[in-house]
């Protein structure tokens, strides 16, 4: 349905029932992140994966000085957010520019998802294992 709208992602809800509202929980491709007032808001882990990637990329924010904050997010949230980001193992992280066809903050990728892209870029080069050490040229630039 996304690709048929013309975008790249499809963000999730979680459904409407006794212990979920319809908040935004993550992308196919991995984990939702938000800037409001220069913090950084993921879901809480009740409707999306826990996973490493995101585990990391709150620490790292962390440790770069911003504030770090799991929230309720609804959609309008998402909309009206400063900056939008999606952290995942494969794409690392990728700037989400427009949600819905609603433009997010300036259309283009803030100043605090960039500087956290660098960061775990960096965090990446350092700490990750090489899945082809002995094939350099199937390393990502």
């Amino acid at each position: 349905m996304a690709h048929q709208k013309g975008a790249d992602e499809t963000l999730f809800l979680d459904t409407r029932g006794i212990l979920t509202r319809g908040y935004a929980s993550q992308t196919t491709a991995g984990n939702l992140f938000i800037v409001r007032h220069g913090k950084l808001v993921t879901p809480f882990t009740n409707n999306c994966l826990n996973g490493v990637t995101r585990q990391a990329m709150m620490e790292i924010a962390a440790q770069e000085g911003f504030r770090v904050a799991e929230e309720p997010l609804l959609l309008s949230d998402v909309y009206s957010t400063q900056e939008v980001f999606i952290a995942d193992t494969a794409v690392e992280v990728v700037p989400v520019v427009t949600v819905d066809n609603l433009l997010i903050g300036k259309a283009a990728p803030g100043p605090i998802t960039r500087h956290l892209a660098a960061a775990y870029s960096r965090y990446v080069r350092v700490h990750g294992t090489l899945i082809y050490p002995d094939q350099p040229e199937m390393l990502a630039a």
